[in-house]
């Protein structure tokens, strides 16, 4: 009898170790996915919250005119002092704007000759050179048909840089996805390739009145 008391008794030890230890898991086990959980629901609650991508205030943009088959914009002199542009402006005007763009419009009437051109530039630099590019279409470029034929902001002269400013308005765009933009208002313009390399090498300065033209293309 006293054995068989002792074996129960043992048996209901061994019971309640083990009711015990799987009780200790499964809590682990839920803990574990709880954290986990919140975890989850931490970051998804952090990657829902918008952030707008766009800066509000007063922009600088140049844009650069130039063609692989122009003489004076494939100088070793020219293409240094464009790929040197962005970072010139942003070093004398990056504190004063809320930010500054770089343009590059090549006048290649075809793309391909145009895409390598400004590739070079690009890897003639550590820094970006460009922050767009628009490409081919020769005088029928849409961004010299805006610009120059249309609005009358450029002379039929590359190469060509057009400084211009501009408000930016973003406020709104996190809540109704709109932008609104001021005009475009010109603070220098630098024809010809022996003013550009001044140009750049004096600091981009505003206020730099027309010069005369290197070359003209007439195609």
């Amino acid at each position: 009898m006293n054995l068989l008391r002792r074996i129960l008794a043992i048996g209901i030890g061994v019971a309640c170790l083990l009711v015990a230890y799987i009780a200790t898991t499964v809590w682990r086990v839920e803990a574990r996915s709880a954290s986990s959980s919140a975890s989850k629901n931490s970051s998804v609650t952090k990657r829902a919250t918008p952030t707008n991508p766009f800066a509000n205030g007063q922009y600088l943009v140049a844009y650069v005119f130039f063609a692989s088959d122009c003489g004076f914009s494939e100088l070793p002199g020219t293409k240094k002092a464009i790929a040197n542009l962005r970072s010139t402006l942003v070093k004398s005007y990056g504190r004063s704007f809320a930010a500054v763009r770089v343009v590059a419009v090549d006048l290649d009437q075809d793309i391909k000759p145009g895409l390598l051109f400004i590739s070079e530039l690009e890897r003639s630099s550590r820094s970006p050179v460009f922050d767009q590019v628009s490409v081919g279409g020769s005088w029928l470029n849409e961004d010299f048909v805006r610009l120059g034929w249309r609005n009358g902001m450029l002379s039929p002269s590359i190469p060509q840089v057009l400084l211009t400013t501009r408000r930016v308005d973003a406020t709104a765009y996190i809540t109704k996805s709109q932008l609104s933009f001021g005009k475009d208002s010109v603070v220098a313009d630098v024809i010809g390739a022996n003013d550009i390399v001044a140009w750049v090498a004096g600091g981009t300065p505003l206020g730099e009145p027309h010069s005369p033209a290197d070359v003209r293309r007439g195609e």
